[in-house]
């Protein structure tokens, strides 16, 4: 999810006829400042001013370069100015060469530094020329002071995810990865890897939940002088994106002590590469991604959290790296306290809450994909200067009638597709000129202005569909942008079928053609935030998308221009809370910039609470200290009800008593859970629209296993939507199956049910 790049004509300086070239260390002519003789990964700047020789009021003229002599992106900051200096912004990303550069300067002297005027054939020319080296650092933390290009702002809200009873760590995993990596720098001394995968290999991929894991294995170099060997343990630190992590504090030495600067890793293998220090040279080598995933069993206790959205990080110079927090609350004087300091995260956005995490809707593994999804024809070309874009193009609940989602896994993995019908001469019928997918209300995302964001997906487009080959002028794909129906802010955008965001068309004479990873990076043209969603527009032939991401755009070295983090609510009940945002800099200290949220009110953990006259009956085990004078102890008390019964037929699951349920019996036969109440009471008649509930049923199996069937809320059947996609078929042997799921109203007595089946043997 890289930033745009910036870029700037090359000046050549350095050809410039002057009078004067200045070759002292620190200039006579300039006076620089802030500046170290470095240029970091990220935003860098220094200060630049002229002396009392130069002209009052006469142009500088800054450009600088790389080792090989090329221009690396600088500019002056409009309206920024430190006593008479004006402050220089130099950017320097991840693959600028690494070694010494230039900084040349040009300025207009009146005299030079004898007194005496320069001749008349120089005045009011640019006369004086400095040159400074420079050390460019891509791979080291920026130290270059932060300074805003606004004031940060901060949203605060509460979200509750279910609390899970029990957890286990699954075996770890082990995924093969084919890596590229690069020694990264902590001042002149290495400190890690930058581990980048191969753009060819399109099925090797970073993913979040591979944080905290390890690349393992062994590397074995074989050249003229011998062979040498190296084990491998990387851990995986940070993740900046798919195809880009890194690895902090480990190196990898062979068994003669020679550090591997940068090379190639395949998973498994012989085969020929650069490796740094050695050169082109024989190599095999085994690597896996070694990574834990964690189970959980949900008991339907929510606990709080703090969602906070942070946004306007973009700098001038420097970079963010970590944001404090503290809190205070806002109907009394208190000072604020510290509730931690977090890491800033960029999150997927076109995410919908699952009642225990955030679902990616744009990834159709788990995704019922009308609930997010739908897709609709259109009688406008592309080429249409005023087109008349239909009211349920802005709207899923407008449409009459929809053309049918498919997901498909066989021409592009977890995929979507929508096609209208099509005539036997391969175009579309009834005079439908083009058609969209598109997200639902549901699953909008909110956008900030100034903010930049990528939208990333894969494509894969084909001529033909069974026996009809498309014929048709157009095969273009257009991707925009518009509000949604319950957004107040519109787009700052002329053409009816809102912000182009990009678009993408296949080659000429195409019979299918993959667009692995299409990224369009945007800036949304509003003026305050809002609700948006996402339209692909197609005008021909027949196309398939995958993996549909929409996040803050991201650039290593590089803070993002907003994040979103979730805080566990462990200061805060039933209060009306300010919370409060400092930003840190690679040295863990504050900047000095603090951000105030509007007040909200947290309601707290939804959690037993025991008070004084409370009674707790059964075995309660307190480990540390109780002081005499601690009469309220939260007490986190999950309600189970076990019973020597045998599942079999109907099995009623009441609510209002518990939100566990254990039969010890071994089953009898197959069944159906009724979730309810109780018996007199309906489980719509307690739950609000929006709210979730969890239940969970464990069940024993002897040596004949048995299984649930069918789901019912109140009596009613309901198809619950199951992970992995694939309900339970058959029962597991002399285990107990627990069976959970995530109840979430969405309207009077409709539900949205999630389930799963784990066996604990």
């Amino acid at each position: 999810m890289a930033r745009t790049r910036k870029a700037i004509q090359t000046l050549e300086l350095y050809k410039y006829d002057v009078l004067v070239e200045d070759r002292s260390t620190r200039s006579e002519y300039f006076k620089i400042s802030q500046f170290d003789g470095y240029f970091y990964g990220g935003r860098n700047a220094f200060l630049v001013a002229g002396t009392g020789v130069l002209r009052p009021g006469s142009s500088i003229l800054v450009e600088i370069l790389n080792k090989n002599g090329t221009t690396v992106y600088s500019v002056p900051v409009k309206d920024f100015v430190e006593g008479n200096s004006r402050l220089i912004q130099v950017e320097v990303y991840e693959d600028t060469p690494i070694g010494p550069g230039k900084i040349v300067i040009l300025g207009c002297a009146d005299v030079l530094l004898d007194g005496s005027p320069v001749p008349d054939e120089w005045k009011n020319k640019f006369n004086v020329r400095w040159v400074g080296d420079v050390t460019i650092s891509p791979r080291i933390e920026n130290k270059t002071p932060i300074r805003f290009t606004r004031d940060p702002q901060i949203e605060a809200t509460e979200k509750f995810y279910a609390k899970p009873s029990s957890s286990i760590f699954s075996q770890s995993i082990q995924v093969p990865l084919d890596i590229n990596l690069n020694t990264k720098f902590y001042n002149i001394f290495p400190n890690g890897y930058v581990l980048k995968v191969p753009a060819t290999n399109i099925n090797d991929r970073f993913y979040t939940k591979y944080l905290g894991g390890r690349i393992t294995g062994s590397i074995k170099f074989n050249g003229s002088n011998g062979s040498e060997t190296a084990s491998i343990d990387l851990p995986i630190d940070r993740i900046y994106n798919r195809t880009t992590a890194e690895s902090v504090g480990s190196l990898i030495y062979t068994d003669k002590k020679t550090l591997i600067k940068s090379g190639f890793l395949s998973s498994s293998g012989q085969y020929q590469t650069q490796i740094e220090p050695f050169g082109n040279i024989g190599v095999t080598s085994s690597i896996v991604l070694e990574y834990n995933e964690l189970l959980t069993i949900s008991t339907g206790s929510n606990i709080s959290f703090a969602e906070i959205r942070l946004t306007d990080l973009s700098t001038i110079s420097g970079e963010v790296y970590k944001a404090r927090f503290s809190y205070k609350s806002s109907t009394s004087p208190s000072n604020y306290a510290v509730i931690g300091d977090a890491q800033l995260t960029v999150l997927e956005l076109l995410a919908v809450d699952s009642g225990s995490s955030a679902v990616s809707t744009g990834e159709f593994r788990n995704v019922v994909l009308n609930d997010y999804w739908y897709a609709a024809t259109m009688s406008i070309a592309r080429d249409d200067i005023n087109p008349t874009v239909p009211a349920y193009y802005y709207s899923s609940s407008l449409v009459s009638s929809t053309i049918p989602l498919d997901q498909c896994c066989i021409e592009l993995l977890d995929a979507i597709n929508a096609t209208p019908p099509v005539s036997a001469s391969g175009e579309f019928k009834d005079n439908v000129q083009s058609y969209f997918i598109g997200t639902k209300d549901s699953t909008s995302v909110r956008l900030f202005p100034r903010s930049e964001y990528t939208l990333a997906f894969e494509a894969l487009v084909t001529a033909a569909s069974s026996s009809i080959k498309w014929s048709g002028p157009d095969t273009t794909l257009e991707v925009y942008l518009i509000p949604a129906t319950n957004s107040n802010t519109k787009l700052l955008d002329t053409n009816p079928k809102g912000q182009l965001l990009g678009s993408i068309r296949p080659t000429t004479n195409f019979l299918k053609q993959n667009f692995e990873t299409v990224e369009f990076n945007f800036t949304p043209r509003i003026i305050s935030p809002g609700e948006f969603n996402i339209r692909f527009v197609v005008y021909g032939a027949f196309w398939n998308f995958a993996n549909i991401s929409v996040k803050p755009a991201v650039e290593p070295f590089f803070s993002p221009d907003e994040v979103t983090l979730l805080l566990p609510n462990n200061f805060r009940s039933e209060d009306l809370v300010t919370l409060k945002a400092e930003y840190l800099d690679i040295n863990n200290n504050s900047i000095g910039v603090e951000t105030l949220a509007n007040p909200v009110y947290f309601t707290g953990s939804r959690e037993y609470v025991l008070r004084s006259g409370d009674t707790i009956t059964g075995d309660l085990e307190v480990v540390g200290e109780i002081s005499a004078s601690s009469y309220i102890v939260p007490v986190a008390i999950e309600p189970a009800a076990i019973t020597a019964t045998s599942a079999n037929s109907i099995v009623n699951f009441d609510v209002l008593s518990t939100s566990v349920l254990y039969y010890t019996a071994n089953a009898a036969g197959n069944w159906t859970l009724n979730v309810r109440g109780d018996m007199s009471t309906t489980l719509d008649s307690i739950m609000q629209n929006g709210e979730t509930r969890t239940v969970t049923f464990l069940v024993t199996n002897g040596t004949t296993p048995y299984y649930q069937t069918a789901f019912q809320i109140d009596g009613s059947s309901i198809v619950p939507k199951w992970q992995g996609a694939t309900p339970p078929g058959a029962g597991s042997a002399n285990s107990v199956d627990i069976y959970t799921f995530s109840i979430i109203k969405t309207a009077p007595t409709t539900f949205s049910v999630f389930g799963s089946k784990v066996q604990f043997a």
